[in-house]
Order: structure tokens, then C-alpha cells, then sequence
């Protein structure tokens, strides 16, 4: 496969050829659409090699083993986003750990087999419980909560893994992500306008050298990402 990426420190990226990746247990693989050049990515070509491009879209070309319990903990938008997927994507058994009442609802609609309220239960004691004593094979951090991370360990089978959501402080967590998606969705707010050019793959060298440049103009470039060839029936 192809990726724009960094090889040396000090050297301008360039797109380079890339085994394609297998998605190991628990992982999903996401062939990617559409990517921004963020001008962070500039900050970044002065560093150590890695690929560039972190704000990106996708659809998963391949998702976990089906079955096995999974538990999201926050009901946010992408806590509900990773109830979606385990539960009716994967197949899993899906347990979301969410404290305010409308978020529980909207998780029992979204997928979630059961709701566990943190201020009323103990989490780690309930999904071992609802686990006949195993623990969950997997749980997906939607919330920076310090008592979320500690339930997380401690409800988790032997040989469990722990997804990290999100990665950003908690005053800029899925709260105002939520906020956001509620002004897109009303009309109030129109994010594609700072996506200013569009440029194909091919061209993506071309499309960064511009943003380093500061090109009048040009706030944030979109790489379109070719659609995969199809084997002939």
C-alpha cells in the first residue's frame, strides 16, 4: 500500500510503498477515504520518522472475532460510536458504564445489552458479575474519568485488552465533541469550509509542500484517497 510518510529526520516527506497491515486480535483495520493535512503535520515532519495524516475517515475493512463481552465506559458520542460497532458490528456482548440517565437510554438503543450506572453501582464488582466471574475480553476508555481507568483494570479477563477513545484532556472530551455534532446537525455550523483544496493521493507531496509554505488562502487541504480495484467476478 501507499502512505505519506516520514523516513529521516530532517528529509521532506514523501510517499512511500508500505506492507498492508493485518489487524491482530482486537484490532480492526480502516482503509482510509479522506484525509487532512493538519499544519501540526508540519511540526511533525521536523521530528522522528512516522506517518503523517491523523486526521483521517475510513471504513473498517476488517473488525475483532465476533462474540465475546466488551465494555464501553462513557456514552458520549464516541462511546455510543464504539457501542455501535461492538454490538452490532462485531457481535459482542456490549456492557457501557455511563452515570446520567439520558446516555444510558441512548446506549440501550444503540446496542448496549446492559447499563451499568457508576454512581450507584460498583462498575469493576458488576461487569465480573455480569461476566459470571471472567471478566470482559475488552474495554473501550470513551472517558478520561479516573475511576473509569480503575474499574477498567480491575473488571478485565486475564489476557483483556484496554482501548483508549480518546486522547485529549477532559475539558475538551466527548462533551463538547457532542456539542459539536448537535451545531453540525442543526445547520448552525458548516465545518467543511476550512477545508479549502482538495487534491488525489498522487498529489498529497504537492498539497503538504503548500500548507508548510503557509499558501495564502489554504487552511486545511483534503486528501482523497483512491477507492480499491475490485477482482473481476
Amino acid at each position: 500500500m501507499k502512505a505519506f510518510a516520514l523516513r529521516r529526520t530532517g528529509e521532506p516527506p514523501t510517499v512511500v510503498d508500505r506492507p498492508a497491515p493485518r489487524p491482530r486480535a482486537g484490532e480492526v483495520l480502516v482503509r482510509t477515504t479522506a484525509a487532512l493535512i493538519c499544519a501540526w503535520d508540519g511540526h511533525t515532519a521536523a521530528g522522528a520518522p512516522t506517518g503523517l495524516g491523523h486526521e483521517a475517515g475510513g471504513v473498517v475493512e476488517a473488525g475483532p472475532p465476533p462474540g465475546g463481552s466488551v465494555v464501553v465506559f462513557g456514552q458520549g458520542a464516541v462511546g455510543l460510536g464504539a457501542t455501535i460497532a461492538a454490538g452490532r458490528l462485531c457481535g459482542a456482548r456490549v456492557i457501557a458504564v455511563e452515570p446520567e440517565m439520558k446516555r444510558q437510554r441512548l446506549a440501550l438503543r444503540f446496542g448496549a445489552d446492559v447499563v451499568i450506572d457508576p454512581a450507584y453501582e460498583d462498575s469493576a464488582e458488576r461487569i465480573t458479575e455480569l461476566t459470571g466471574g471472567a471478566g470482559a475480553d475488552r474495554a473501550i476508555m470513551a472517558t478520561a474519568a479516573p475511576a473509569a481507568a480503575a474499574a477498567a483494570h480491575e473488571g478485565l479477563a486475564e489476557g483483556g485488552r484496554i482501548t483508549y477513545a480518546r486522547c485529549r484532556p477532559p475539558q475538551s472530551s466527548g462533551a463538547r465533541l457532542a456539542r459539536a455534532l448537535r451545531l453540525i446537525d442543526g445547520g448552525l455550523v458548516d465545518p467543511t469550509v476550512i477545508t479549502t483544496h482538495e487534491f488525489p493521493f498522487h498529489r498529497v507531496e504537492e498539497a503538504f509542500a503548500r500548507l508548510v509554505a503557509r499558501e495564502p488562502g489554504m487552511i486545511k487541504p483534503v486528501i482523497l484517497f483512491p477507492r480499491p480495484t475490485r477482482p473481476a467476478a
